[in-house]
Formats: C-alpha cells, sequence, structure tokens
C-alpha cells in the first residue's frame, strides 16, 4: 500500500511525531477527496482506522469527527460514538468535549442532559475551551445540571479567557448572564475562575 510504512512508523514513533503524522493523513485524504481519487481515499481511510484499532487517541478522535460529520464517508453517528468513546477513554479532552455535544443533542444517541454536562466537565477540567463555554452554559440555563450563575460564569470566563475561537460567543453569553447577577455574585466567580487558572497554570 502507498502510505502502509508510515502506519507502521506511526506505531511506533514519539506521541509528537505521531500526532503530526496523523494529520499530515487527514491532510492528504483531503486532497484525495478533491482529486476524486476513491482508491487513494479508501487507503488512507483504512490506514487511519488501522493507527485507532492500534490504539492512538488522536487517530481514534479523528476517525470519531470523520463519521460524525460525514467527512468522506457515509454520516454514521453510532461509528462516531465509537471512536469517541475509545478516545475518551484515554482521556482526549476534544473525544469529550465531542461525546458531550453528541448527548446534548441528541444525535446518535437520546439526548440526555446529564450526561452531557459530564462529559462537558471532564473536558473542561483538562481546559478545553469549548467544553468550558458549554458547561457554562448548561449551568446558566439549568440543562442537566442546577442553575449556577456563578459556575456558569466561573467556567464562560475561562473559555474568553482562553481567547480561542469559542471566546466570543462565551463572552456574549456571559454579558447576558450578568444582567442577573449581584455584584457578589460576580466577585465570586471572577474570584473561583483566578483560583481555577492557578491551579492549573503549569498543566
Amino acid at each position: 500500500m502507498r502510505y502502509a510504512i508510515m502506519i507502521v512508523a506511526l506505531l511506533f514513533a514519539p506521541p509528537a511525531v505521531a500526532q503530526e503524522w496523523l494529520a499530515e493523513i487527514l491532510r492528504l485524504l483531503d486532497r484525495a477527496t478533491e482529486q476524486n481519487d476513491a482508491e487513494w481515499q479508501a487507503e488512507l481511510l483504512e490506514e487511519r482506522r488501522r493507527a485507532g484499532a492500534h490504539g492512538d487517541a488522536t487517530a481514534q478522535f479523528y476517525l470519531g469527527v470523520i463519521y460524525d460529520l460525514g467527512r468522506r464517508v457515509k454520516q454514521d453517528h453510532a461509528e462516531a460514538m465509537k471512536w469517541y468513546r475509545l478516545a475518551a477513554a484515554q482521556d482526549h479532552a476534544g473525544a469529550r468535549e465531542n461525546l458531550g455535544d453528541m448527548y446534548a443533542n441528541g444525535r446518535g444517541v437520546p439526548q440526555d442532559y446529564p450526561e452531557a454536562v459530564k462529559w462537558y466537565r471532564l473536558a473542561a477540567e483538562q481546559g478545553h475551551a469549548d467544553a468550558q463555554s458549554h458547561l457554562g452554559t448548561m449551568y446558566y440555563e439549568g440543562r442537566g445540571v442546577r442553575s449556577d450563575f456563578v459556575q456558569a460564569h466561573m467556567w464562560l470566563s475561562l473559555a474568553v479567557a482562553s481567547e480561542k475561537e469559542i471566546s466570543a460567543s462565551a463572552a456574549e453569553t456571559r454579558e447576558d448572564l450578568m444582567k442577573s447577577m449581584t455584584p457578589d455574585e460576580i466577585d465570586e466567580a471572577q474570584r473561583l475562575a483566578r483560583g481555577w487558572m492557578e491551579r492549573h497554570r503549569n498543566k
């Protein structure tokens, strides 16, 4: 196979190198799709499956994304859940966040807000900005968890501080939330956010 040597080497590569190669396989897969090269596309997908089956969390996560979104394959949420769960079991924050999305939106599983909160919290504690924003929103709206404006503000503030793409929408939600909060509640939320950042500074 054209790229079999990449997968064999990937299985024994250091994690940082393996992640770069996995990203390269995904780029090649995109190129194969653009060029309508069905044989090449199938080959690259099979190589990614091999890496995922071998236990590589990054490969498992990307396989979940591929099936979740229907990228170059027929959309299959059950298959996406399988790969997300495997990656999440290895503490992959992105997989945990996506599991939260699946449960929050009833995508591939019955809608289950408490289960969504569980996965969002695991990813949020790892510093995943999207999960922090979503967890904050769940606390704000009281979905899957008892409404708690202080906790909502704290998690939204952490998402804003990340300066990731989610920051803008998290900031808007936080502004709406603050209209219903007392000054003391806002102070407490800010104190909790600072404490969280201090505890996770070197993680």
